[in-house]
């Protein structure tokens, strides 16, 4: 009877082969997360922007183009501060349970720039339109963002 066995050096050249092909599907997945990596940075950094932006000038805006006095626009800037904490809370519940990371962070990011688009039009009604629901779409993007991420 005869038993083929196999050659250590046999053994050898399929690991080297076999670990080579694990480096190449390495390095194209390293390339693909780069690549999606750079898209999250460039929103995360456009929400950050607009978040800040908001926060520095909102009761200034308030005072001054819309003559609300300082308690109330200072009320205004709280709760909108406020409902930034809370939703991601929420939000990342949502995008666990039903939606999904990836599509919870479009729909937030789509929900942040219409948030954006009514503070910029010129009515105080407007203004609290935005202030609400840009914390709903902070609520789904951060959560979501951050565990894409890793």
């Amino acid at each position: 009877m005869f038993i083929n066995k196999k050659s250590p050096r046999h053994l050898k050249k399929n690991s080297h082969l076999s670990q080579a092909m694990n480096n190449m599907n390495e390095k194209h997945k390293m390339k693909k997360s780069m690549k999606s990596l750079a898209v999250i940075y460039a929103a995360e950094v456009c929400e950050l922007f607009g978040r800040f932006a908001i926060t520095s000038l909102l009761v200034i805006y308030l005072t001054h183009f819309f003559k609300l006095a300082d308690s109330q626009a200072f009320t205004l800037f709280g709760g909108f501060y406020a409902l930034l904490f809370v939703m991601p809370c929420i939000g990342g519940y949502i995008a666990d349970k039903y939606l999904g990371y990836r599509l919870a962070a479009v729909i937030g990011a789509a929900i942040m720039f219409l948030g954006n688009i009514f503070i910029a039009l010129p009515h105080l009604n407007n203004v609290i339109v935005g202030l609400s629901i840009i914390p709903i779409g902070y609520g789904l993007f951060v959560p979501s963002c951050t565990t894409i991420l890793g």
